[in-house]
């Protein structure tokens, strides 16, 4: 991991509870910093997009001359306390504005192999 705010984690797991939004169509040329597994996930009623591969919950790649950078942390109060969201985003805004480089090597399909997939559209 390149990125300051997730070198302490390293590949460990970690829980943490925050809306996220079901995309799919993604650009596989990111770089995808954090996956987000939804095996444990309630995927009936309201909760059937849960029902899919692990997907990309943070990630970063190159746009033209530009970087974007993409994170489904901070949803609510809460998480804005948490000192990991805040490094995170920290790192990102200073990736994007060019303060810090960052490995831009492609690895969605490697990390989320299927990531894509929507079962219940």
């Amino acid at each position: 991991v390149d990125v300051p705010s997730l070198k302490a984690i390293g590949a460990s797991m970690f829980r943490f509870t925050d809306e996220w939004y079901a995309i799919k169509n993604f650009n596989c040329d990111m770089r995808v910093l954090l996956v987000q597994e939804t095996e444990e996930m309630k995927k009936d009623g309201g909760n059937a997009c849960y029902d899919r591969p692990p997907y990309p919950s943070t990630w970063i790649r190159k746009e033209g001359k530009g970087h974007v950078a993409y994170t489904a942390f901070g949803h609510d109060n809460e998480r804005w306390k948490s000192p990991l969201v805040q490094s995170v985003f920290s790192d990102l805004i200073a990736f994007v504005t060019g303060k810090i480089v960052l490995d831009l090597t492609p690895n969605f399909d490697k990390v989320c192999p299927q990531g894509e997939i929507l079962k219940n559209k």
